[in-house]
């Protein structure tokens, strides 16, 4: 029940976002998107909720890095000049 009103949520101000885009041009949006355009995003976005909960139980619940990973890769003192790109 919780994962259907969260999905629910989620469509209902995906589409309410994309309705607005739709509906007037502004200063972000120089054209309105056509509804061919809404359809595909849409589409698109249903597919990425699905694909988040569908594959949500495979996910790590805690980091699988060591504690103090990074502090090895950092040199102990900043460069003393710039670098050429």
């Amino acid at each position: 029940m919780l994962l259907w009103l969260t999905i629910n949520t989620c469509l209902q101000v995906v589409c309410l976002a994309l309705l607005q885009i739709m509906q007037k041009p502004t200063s972000e949006f120089k054209h309105p998107m056509n509804y061919n355009a809404f359809r595909q995003h849409a589409k698109d976005m249903v597919d990425f909720m699905c694909d988040y909960y569908e594959g949500l139980e495979q996910q790590h619940v805690v980091s699988n890095v060591e504690p103090g990973y990074l502090a090895k890769l950092v040199p102990d003192h900043a460069p003393e000049g710039m670098k050429s790109l």
